[in-house]
């Protein structure tokens, strides 16, 4: 794969992480025991994506 291939990519998983997120917040405030540990996982990946997405680009 080339580097932009590879960029749409890495920006697609963070936006799909980033939704999933928002989503599992949701849960948290319906279900505390039950999303809690799937919303701090979800929003750590999304920094860590985000923070990928943001070293490739300095990379160029």
């Amino acid at each position: 794969m080339n580097s932009l291939q590879n960029n749409f990519v890495i920006r697609l998983i963070a936006r799909f992480l980033v939704w999933w997120a928002l989503f599992s917040l949701v849960l948290l405030i319906v279900r505390v025991h039950t999303a809690l540990p799937v919303a701090v996982f979800a929003l750590g990946w999304s920094v860590i994506s985000l923070l990928g997405e943001k070293l490739l680009s300095k990379k160029k």
